[in-house]
């Protein structure tokens, strides 16, 4: 896999930074979240797809819906969900 150079990453930061400021207009989330904390935590979970052999290619799909339901939550300040599945 190759590196972005820094000039590379540093654009790409600033447009996720952009983005999610314009984003943020349109939606009320929680006055205690950052944009730019709210942008690497959807760029985290854009990366776990380089990841998914490593994570694990049964479990991902679910985890991946744990990390974005934790994230949206936060997002609104929600109190995380009580886990109602039963486990083996």
């Amino acid at each position: 896999m190759r590196k972005l150079s820094d000039q590379s990453a540093e654009i790409h930061l600033l447009d996720d930074k952009q983005f999610f400021e314009e984003l943020m207009r349109y939606i009320e989330i929680s006055p205690n979240m950052d944009v730019e904390d709210i942008a690497g935590a959807f760029r985290a979970i854009f990366m776990t797809i380089m990841n998914v052999k490593t994570i694990g290619e049964t479990v991902y799909d679910n985890a991946l819906k744990i990390l974005i339901k934790g994230v949206v939550q936060q997002l609104y300040d929600y109190p995380p969900e009580p886990d109602t599945s039963e486990k083996a």
